[in-house]
């Protein structure tokens, strides 16, 4: 069996703390993901950015709407691991970006 890279991280408190504790749990890990996984894997599919950015930036009143308290926590999370919310959100809506991409 090979070893994870991935260390299982459990957080609790209010969505704020949640997303802080993550951001310190990962580190760099959540800048290096967006970069090295989604970032340059979709700008050579060519999506640009600005393609990727309002697709992600849709999401958002859904979240507000139907997942508010998740919504916090990403923004805490974008907060406190410097990634942004922007790009945050383009990192968690990758595989809608990929699929939706594929579809064409």
């Amino acid at each position: 069996m090979q070893k994870s890279i991935y260390n299982e991280i459990h957080v609790k408190g209010t969505p704020e703390q949640r997303g802080k504790a993550y951001a310190e749990n990962l580190g760099k890990v959540l800048p290096e993901f967006f970069q090295n996984n989604v970032l340059e894997y979709f700008l050579k599919k060519g999506l640009s950015r600005e393609q990727m950015s309002q697709y992600a930036m849709s999401c958002k009143p859904s979240l507000e709407k139907h997942v508010p308290g998740l919504l916090a926590e990403i923004e805490s999370t974008a907060k406190y691991s410097g990634l942004g919310l922007e790009d945050m959100l383009i990192s968690i809506c990758h595989e809608e970006l990929y699929h939706r991409r594929s579809a064409r």
